[in-house]
């Protein structure tokens, strides 16, 4: 997760929701706030998919964003082995 999203769920006290048949978390806040986005869970749920189906690989759109924890990073070098 990217480290804006980190602050966010911080700074408004979010509990973000994991849609599994999705793949992806979302929080919301504020009235009309909202975002979906990618993290070690939902890069693991894809990768698991993509190995069910013989894929013959998985991609993040940018990276660069990860936080300075390398969470996103560290999540996806797990789902991908």
């Amino acid at each position: 997760m990217d480290s804006e999203l980190a602050t966010i769920i911080s700074d408004n006290n979010l509990t973000p929701t994991l849609y599994e048949d999705a793949a992806v978390k979302v929080i919301t806040w504020g009235d009309q706030q909202w975002v979906a986005y990618d993290d070690a869970d939902t890069f693991m749920l894809k990768a698991n998919f993509a190995r069910s189906e013989c894929l013959g690989g998985v991609f993040v759109w940018a990276i660069s964003h990860d936080s300075n924890d390398t969470a996103s990073s560290e999540g996806l070098a797990l789902a991908t082995g």
